[in-house]
């Protein structure tokens, strides 16, 4: 026992080292985030409400620990057999004063309280997590010490434990999003390509963003803890919101060096003092060349960044051009096609929500079909996009021809899936969305929901926008143009 107690003693003082080690500057560093943000702090992040201590059980026969699970009378009927087993556990460790295992889970029960009471409900979620392998470890000691006497009963205990945490891990499995795992490898290229080139201004939100990204000083105005941003046209900001460039206040996009943003159908070009050093597939790279715009006027909104001034806007921007000596610098860029997903026809089981920008969200929660037009006053080729996240494979249709299926494709506020091109006439096109019946893989039944469906003109997107200047006298040539914004330059 001693030599067992000590051993156990040096391991944990080893392991703790790096921890202990630092542990006056750690709780400096939290009670100062603590106390800058207590809002932040008190976010409870994707939790629907805090999680229950019953659930270090291990059993919860759902796709998602944060509601209550879909087996509800088998989840209540299984916790019953872990927590029979778990003082046969204890009864079993108690009676072999197996002392070192005994310390092990009492030492665990004593962390975990003390940091429940000093936690929030975040924190709360992830300590029982931690504990939960410790409890299910003592039920199992109990079931298969049974087994020692009682063959058949302890085989009984041993396999409803089994099934009750080998069968909620599946059901979780099942429910899990995977990675985009190409558009962070693709952003993680980034990150080391143009390392040491920051600040860097990442307008979409994505924590991972902060790490692929952190040799070039990103900041990202939705995070909890980002620097001084200032909005405009009522934006104001939002934990977990992706921001078009044009919302940000233009003070506050020219302190920064370099933008990385998503490749978009709904994301403005940054403005004309930055260039395009690098695109890819999903992101490209912008990087700060030449003296500020005097000011930068946007014209577009949601799906469609780009608009058609009118006369009077425009002869409005000339006068304040020559006042100032400056020229009207402009973007252009043709207008995209969005559907109407509030008068979109859909199977009864998809259910009808918000973003966080306020329109329309289709969950699905199985299989299901969606249809709605879209009416196109040109002939031309079309880049089809989706808004939203994708688990198992979308089949995207247009009068009756599938574009393309995207699948495994996830993110948060602002994500968009590239679906494919397509060639439409002018007028109105039938779209119609269709996820089948699934299987067991993993990321078959986790997260899809369509808030977007936009047709972008090839050639249409802020990667391939055209800059131009005029002088002031001359500003009726952008009368009835489509553009992303226009500007005062010198």
């Amino acid at each position: 026992f001693v030599l067992g107690g000590a051993a156990l003693a040096v391991a944990t003082a080893v392991v703790a080292l790096p921890t202990v080690a630092r542990l006056s500057s750690t709780l400096k560093l939290a009670e100062g985030v603590s106390g800058s943000d207590a809002q932040a702090v008190s976010d409870p992040g994707n939790l629907l409400r805090p999680l229950k201590f019953l659930q270090t059980l291990g059993v919860w026969l759902g796709e998602s620990h944060r509601v209550e699970p879909r087996y509800l009378n088998q989840t209540n009927v299984l916790i019953g057999v872990v927590i029979i087993c778990l003082a046969l556990g204890v009864i079993w460790l108690m009676r072999r004063r197996a002392w070192t295992v005994i310390v092990f889970v009492a030492g665990s029960l004593i962390v975990w309280a003390f940091l429940h009471h000093h936690g929030t409900t975040w924190t709360d979620a992830k300590l029982l997590m931690l504990l939960s392998p410790v409890v299910v470890f003592v039920a199992l000691v109990g079931a298969f010490g049974v087994m020692r006497t009682r063959m058949f009963e302890g085989l009984v205990l041993v396999a409803a434990l089994l099934i009750g945490v080998l069968g909620s891990d599946a059901l979780l499995y099942h429910a899990t999003n995977l990675a985009p795992t190409a558009r962070y490898t693709e952003l993680d290229t980034i990150g080391g390509r143009f390392a040491r080139e920051g600040p860097t201004l990442a307008s979409d939100f994505d924590e991972y963003d902060l790490y692929l990204l952190r040799k070039m000083e990103v900041d990202i105005p939705g995070a909890a803890y980002s620097g001084p941003f200032t909005f405009v046209g009522g934006v104001s900001k939002q934990y977990g919101k992706s921001y078009d460039l044009d919302t940000i206040a233009l003070a506050s996009v020219e302190r920064f060096h370099m933008v990385v943003m998503r490749r978009s159908p709904a994301w403005s070009r940054p403005p004309s003092n930055f260039k395009l050093v690098w695109s890819g597939r999903y992101y490209s790279v912008w990087r700060r060349d030449g003296p500020s715009p005097l000011s930068h006027i946007p014209l577009g909104e949601g799906f469609t960044p780009s608009g058609v001034p009118a006369c009077r806007q425009v002869k409005s921007i000339a006068a304040a051009a020559e006042h100032a000596g400056a020229q009207i610098t402009y973007a252009e860029r043709p207008l995209d096609v969005a559907a109407n997903l509030a008068q979109a026809s859909h199977s009864p089981a998809i259910v009808v929500a918000s973003d966080l920008e306020g329109r329309p969200q289709l969950i699905f929660g199985g299989p299901g079909r969606v249809e709605s037009s879209l009416r196109t006053s040109t002939a031309g080729s079309y880049e089809v996009w989706l808004g939203g996240d994708l688990d198992r494979p979308m089949h995207v249709f247009i009068d009756g021809h599938e574009v393309g299926a995207p699948s495994e494709q996830t993110g948060d506020d602002g994500n968009v899936i590239a679906v494919g091109r397509v060639y439409l006439s002018a007028g109105k096109h039938l779209v119609t969305l269709l996820r089948y019946s699934g299987d067991l893989l993993p990321d078959d039944n986790g997260s899809t929901a369509i808030d977007g469906i936009v047709l972008e003109p090839v050639g249409g997107s802020a990667e391939s926008e055209t800059v131009g200047s005029i002088a002031p006298s001359a500003w009726r040539s952008l009368c009835g143009q489509s553009l992303d914004w226009l500007e005062l330059t010198r």
